[in-house]
């Protein structure tokens, strides 16, 4: 994720770095989820679901809060919905 180099410098250490924190961690968790056995795979993908809908709110208050451009808030959104979606269903 590209980000935290477009935030403004002094937002970036902050919200920049939380959003690109929340995304590894969304990777990390993913990865776990996946070769979690069957009985706690479900707990994993509730955890991958919190931190999407986590990092979901922090790229939209930096939007909101025009830390971002409405440019990369629109490459990025999309693709947190489908990734939520598609997590929902695995």
């Amino acid at each position: 994720m590209n980000i935290a180099p477009h935030i403004a410098k002094g937002a970036r250490f902050t919200i920049g770095a939380r959003i690109e924190s929340k995304f590894l961690d969304l990777l990390e968790l993913s990865y776990a989820a996946y070769f979690t056995d069957k009985e706690k795979k479900i707990a994993k993908i509730a955890e991958c679901v919190f931190v999407l809908d986590t990092l979901k709110l922090l790229i939209t208050t930096a939007w909101e809060g025009k830390l971002i451009a409405n440019k990369q808030c629109e490459e990025y959104h999309p693709q947190l919905t489908y990734t939520h979606c598609s997590t929902i269903h695995w």
